[in-house]
């Protein structure tokens, strides 16, 4: 192996290597501050993300359902503020000549980073997406054999979307749910790609999340958010967080390796 896998210390060295490989949380991200006194505590690692969004982060070194409540008690603090934090780190992003500024308008996110969520912490993460976008992020710390570097690797936890029964949205109505238009094109493209791994796919809107069925059988599905669009290879029997998945808000997210899995699915469910 190339790689060895590391426990860190404590919490400071965590986040230590998480501001150090920002990007390895999302591309795009800017640091601004860590350790940010507030009313409830300190503020992990506070970001901004490339739309110019607060980012709200909270890390754990070990699974902790209390980190939800920690995390939305700094939301709110950020939120309660926005107009005064976006006017000194405008400032300060304008002093590092970052070319990004602070968006107060939008609500910011939550990234929670940990080994491992409960189902408990999940089931809540759900009711909160649609109103406040919450990401969370397994973490891993792997060493190179060769160079001795260590880094974050982290792996996207699919938010499930709560099942409250709704008419079937159509498929513009879930495009359009996408904000930037780039990213609601290269989702166009991506649904023509498995929509095209084989005949007689047919391609089905429900209220979260748009499917792809041979048959009747479910193979693939994309839930489209708004900065983000997660895609999916359906298995059978499974429960949705299991399923193998990408988070696409660039073209290079989307692999063709993830294609082949998508099409190897739907060989299995019986199409050729």
């Amino acid at each position: 192996m190339a790689f060895e896998e590391l426990t860190a210390k404590d919490e400071t060295e965590l986040e230590d290597l998480v501001i150090t490989h920002i990007e390895a949380v999302e591309p795009g991200l800017v640091y601004l501050d860590h350790q940010r006194k507030t009313e409830s505590g300190r503020l992990d690692v506070l970001c901004a993300d490339q739309e110019g969004v607060f980012v709200v982060m909270e890390l754990k070194m070990k699974e902790d359902d209390m980190m939800f409540m920690q995390a939305l008690e700094y939301l709110d603090y950020i939120n309660e503020n926005v107009d005064r934090f976006a006017s000194f780190y405008n400032r300060k992003l304008k002093y590092e000549k970052k070319e990004i500024e602070i968006d107060k308008s939008s609500p910011p996110r939550l990234v929670l980073i940990a080994p491992s969520f409960s189902e408990t912490l999940r089931k809540c993460a759900k009711y909160l997406d649609d109103e406040y976008e919450i990401s969370l992020k397994q973490f891993k710390i792997l060493r190179s054999k060769k160079t001795g570097e260590t880094a974050p690797v982290l792996i996207d936890v699919v938010v499930e979307a709560p099942e409250i029964f709704v008419e079937p949205k159509t498929l513009d109505d879930h495009l359009g749910r996408i904000f930037d238009p780039k990213l609601r094109d290269l989702c166009v493209e991506i649904v023509d790609k498995i929509r095209n791994v084989g005949p007689d796919v047919e391609v089905q809107s429900r209220q979260y999340w748009i499917g792809f069925f041979y048959r009747g059988r479910r193979f693939a599905a994309i839930e489209p958010r708004k900065s983000m669009f997660h895609v999916l290879v359906a298995l059978a029997s499974r429960p949705w967080r299991e399923f193998p998945s990408l988070t696409v808000r660039s073209r290079e997210d989307f692999t063709k390796e993830f294609l082949d899995k998508i099409s190897q699915r739907y060989r299995e469910v019986g199409g050729r």
